[in-house]
C-alpha cells in the first residue's frame, strides 16, 4: 500500500538489513530526528529510501529521459531495453544527508539527482574495495586508504547526469539531503 515504503538499507549494530518497511511517518521520523526527546537526527548512516517498479506507479507516467538517453537516440539504440522496460528497471530514491549505498554493480545505467549533492566512488570490475561489514562513512574512515586502486570520485551536484558503465562497481554517499531517480539500460546489444 501507499503508506509503505521500503528503505533500500539500513546499518545496524548487527550489519545491514534489507527491505526495511515502515510507513512514511515512521521514515520521516527515523531520518530526522522527529519526535524524539533530544530532536537531533536518529541516525549516523540514515535509512535511504529506494522504490522499485510498485512505488514509480505515479512518478513513471512523469519519467522523461534526458536527450542523450531517449528513445530513438542513438545511443539508445545500443541498449537491450527499450524505455518501457527502462522504466520497469528505475528506482526513485530519496535520503537525507549521509545516507549511502555500499558498493554494487548491475547493467549500464544513468543517475539523475533531481535535488542534493551526492558523492560517488567508482571502480573498474575487478577491483577490491574492502570488507563489506562497513558503511560507506566506516569505509572512508578505515578501508578506502589500503585499497591497491584508489577509486575514481566525483560529486553530482542536483541536475546533473552520471553514468556508470556495466560491471563498474560503485557507492554513493549523500552529501546533502537528496532525491533522484537510478534508470538501469539493460546490456549493450538488442537481442
Amino acid at each position: 500500500p501507499s503508506s509503505q515504503i521500503v528503505p533500500h538499507q539500513r546499518w545496524g549494530s548487527d550489519g545491514l538489513e534489507m527491505n526495511v518497511s515502515m510507513t512514511l511517518q515512521e521514515y520521516v521520523a527515523a531520518t530526522t530526528g522527529a519526535g524524539s526527546e533530544s530532536g537531533e537526527g536518529a541516525a549516523e548512516d540514515p535509512l535511504y529510501l529506494f522504490s522499485a517498479q510498485q512505488g514509480l506507479a505515479g512518478i513513471a507516467l512523469d519519467l522523461r529521459p534526458p536527450p542523450l538517453f531517449a528513445a530513438g537516440s542513438a545511443l539508445m539504440e545500443a541498449f537491450e531495453w527499450n524505455h518501457t522496460a527502462q522504466t520497469e528497471h528505475a528506482i526513485f530514491f530519496v535520503g537525507p544527508t549521509h545516507s549511502s549505498t555500499w558498493f554494487h554493480q548491475h547493467h549500464d545505467a544513468y543517475n539523475a539527482l533531481v535535488f542534493g549533492r551526492k558523492r560517488w566512488f567508482l571502480l573498474p570490475p575487478e577491483a577490491i574495495y574492502g570488507t563489506y561489514t562497513a558503511s560507506v562513512l566506516g569505509w572512508l574512515e578505515r578501508d578506502r586508504a589500503e585499497l591497491p586502486v584508489a577509486p575514481l570520485e566525483c560529486i553530482q551536484q542536483a541536475g546533473e547526469i552520471l553514468f556508470v558503465p556495466a560491471g563498474w562497481h560503485h557507492a554513493t554517499i549523500n552529501l546533502a539531503d537528496s532525491v533522484g531517480l537510478a534508470v538501469e539500460l539493460g546490456r549493450v546489444g538488442r537481442q
